[in-house]
């Protein structure tokens, strides 16, 4: 189990390095803000992590779905615009997929680990790291979608808001 946590520590720190890359690049201020909430999100799996490894109790928590429905209730206000340059947008959306796919690998790494884990604490709170990344996935899918179809409209994109929790 030792070597899991410290393989999902690092994921979690590549995950960190990343969304703040994409918040930094991002042409738009409300997407800088979503990539911001989940890289602090990412920094609380490895407290998490690393509260398991020393198999102490710990609650986690997750905001980032309720600070998400927020920003694309406003981009769905702001409606089209967001971002002009077809080249900018194909760009955004290779960026929001690779997202995606390390969002897949951390939700297989912690269910496969919730499986295995004899501590019922830890099996409970890789579970949840799941789950949010589940969660994560969905809000970087919902951003791909927002960059690879430009026509998508206000009401296609509450939509896609209305699969978060």
């Amino acid at each position: 189990m030792k070597d899991i946590l410290e393989f999902a520590v690092n994921m979690e720190k590549d995950g960190i390095s990343y969304y703040e890359k994409l918040a930094e690049q991002s042409p738009h201020k409300l997407l800088s803000r979503i990539f911001l909430q989940l890289a602090e999100e990412e920094a609380r799996h490895i407290d998490a992590i690393e509260a398991i490894a020393a198999r102490v109790p710990y609650e986690i928590h997750s905001s980032v779905v309720s600070q998400a429905k927020s920003v694309f209730a406003e981009l769905a206000e702001q409606g089209a615009g967001l971002v002009d340059s077809p080249d900018v947008r194909k760009a955004l959306a290779q960026a929001y997929r690779i997202a995606w796919e390390a969002e897949q690998e951390s939700l297989d790494l912690y269910q496969r680990a919730a499986q295995k884990a004899s501590d019922p604490l830890a099996a409970k709170v890789l579970a949840e790291l799941a789950r949010q990344e589940e969660e994560h996935m969905i809000l970087v899918d919902i951003l791909f979608k927002i960059m690879s179809q430009p026509c998508l409209t206000n009401n296609e994109i509450l939509h896609e808001i209305s699969q978060l929790g």
